[in-house]
């Protein structure tokens, strides 16, 4: 679980703001990973109509399709090797440097630190099993990890229960 540093809140895991703000923060090279790794295969279309990709997807199976304007971005990105870059990113900063420090990226900068039952920083192993739950999780876009942590107390998602975090 995610501890903030003693506030005027009487519960110190409430800090779900924060810990939406260390994700968009870890987030943000994850989603530079999709770029550059998209861009070798991306194609721009332009002068099309507003359900262009809605017609692209229907006979281009595995391609993400952006609309912008009358122009439209696509790309074989998740193909690639993007999405295995991206979960390297992730075991790393959420498994390793998060097991190792107490914080990910994002959490160093709100202050926040993911401790084990004792208080005591989480280790790798925590980390790592935290981290893969995690995964789980992302494939629901965080809403089942989300609402768990902010419905329960202290403010646990299901990789905390499952690595007792």
């Amino acid at each position: 679980m995610a501890y903030g540093p003693p506030g005027t809140s009487n519960d110190p895991t409430n800090v779900m703001g924060r810990r939406i703000g260390a994700w968009i923060i870890d987030f943000i090279p994850a989603l530079v990973i999709v770029v550059i790794f998209s861009r070798h295969t991306a194609t721009t279309y332009t002068n099309v109509p507003g359900d262009f990709c809605d017609t692209f997807r229907t006979t281009h199976n595995g391609y993400t399709c952006f609309n912008f304007g009358d122009s439209a971005y696509t790309s074989k990105s998740f193909q690639s090797g993007g999405i295995l870059l991206q979960l390297l990113y992730y075991f790393l900063v959420a498994g390793l440097l998060q097991g190792a420090t107490g914080a990910t990226f994002g959490k160093h900068i709100f202050g926040l630190r993911v401790v084990d039952q004792n208080g005591q920083i989480c280790g790798i192993g925590k980390a790592m099993l935290r981290t893969l739950v995690g995964v789980f999780e992302l494939g629901f876009c965080f809403l089942i990890g989300f609402f768990v942590a902010v419905f329960s107390h202290p403010h646990r998602r299901l990789g905390d229960m499952a690595a007792g975090t």
